[in-house]
């Protein structure tokens, strides 16, 4: 994925991978999703995806909850391969 310069300007060079919970996280409006219930526990691990501006999102098997940054540490980190960047 190509992320643009804004993901860099907020993370800097090395970008979520995994995060921990600081806090339980459910989606606003959860009747709008179908199948189980999404939520990230506090405490718990999640692998997290990024989008092109470094918003960062965990998904399931039913849709993707966007995660804020005062919602999350982050545990593991990645460096983009230099064509991503």
């Amino acid at each position: 994925m190509k992320y643009k310069k804004e993901a860099f300007e907020f993370w800097g060079r090395q970008l979520p991978k995994v995060v921990r919970m600081r806090k339980t996280v459910r989606p606003d409006v959860p009747f709008l999703f179908g199948g189980p219930p999404m939520s990230c526990r506090e405490g718990e691990c999640y692998p997290v995806e990024l989008n092109p501006y470094g918003a960062v999102y965990v998904r399931f098997d039913n849709g993707t909850l966007g995660l804020k940054p005062g919602e999350f540490d982050v545990v593991e980190n990645f460096i983009p391969d230099s064509e991503d960047q």
